[in-house]
């Protein structure tokens, strides 16, 4: 490598992320998946949840932020029940 060549970070670069962009991005996803499962149950169950599903997946957040995401989530209705494959069959 000449010295013209030297490798160069530049943060400014469309192509370089943030450090920590992967963390944030399974947090994300396990938070979505929770939602979809426990919304509109008790605080202290969806926090549980929350933990070991993030704890499954290597992502470290912090208490706060689960606390935040737990009563966000537990403070939403419920989704309405769906029927099973059972009850669509012979229609």
């Amino acid at each position: 490598m000449r010295d013209n060549e030297k490798v160069r970070f530049d943060p400014a670069a469309p192509d370089i992320r943030p450090v920590g962009w992967q963390v944030q991005m399974r947090i994300d996803w396990v938070v979505t998946q929770v939602m979809a499962t426990h919304r509109g149950l008790p605080e202290e169950q969806v926090r549980v949840e929350l933990a070991q599903r993030l704890r499954g997946m290597g992502a470290a957040a912090g208490q706060r932020q689960v606390d935040n995401y737990a009563r966000a989530i537990s403070a939403m209705p419920q989704l309405p029940a769906t029927g099973s494959a059972t009850d669509y069959a012979g229609r």
